[in-house]
């Protein structure tokens, strides 16, 4: 497993994390099974009675959505900048105020 390949995993993960509850029942369940419990894609076609490529479509359009839904809202970019300039050593406290208040 490459490092782009790991760093686009942890990415979409974010993803997941803050925009969720904007996703449907299906799309979490297939998301949380394939991502998070580490089914295979033929796993989760049988527990749903679908095809493989169904269940791979889904995931590939809800990492579209969320990747779009991130590039409107840019919240997790926000966040990670923030943490960036938090977990420096010498944290300017006036620099975060100023940073979160163009954010």
């Amino acid at each position: 497993m490459n490092n782009s390949y790991l760093q686009k995993t942890v990415e979409i993960n974010q993803l997941f994390d803050f925009y969720k509850e904007l996703l449907t029942t299906k799309q979490r369940e297939y998301f949380e099974m394939y991502y998070f419990e580490n089914y295979s894609l033929n796993e989760i076609a049988i527990e749903y009675g679908v095809s493989k490529n169904a269940i791979y479509d889904s995931l590939q359009k809800t990492i579209i959505y969320l990747e779009n839904i991130e590039e409107k809202l840019m919240f997790n970019s926000r966040i990670n900048i923030l943490k960036d300039l938090a977990s420096k050593e010498d944290v300017d406290l006036d620099l975060i105020k100023n940073k979160i208040m163009e954010l």
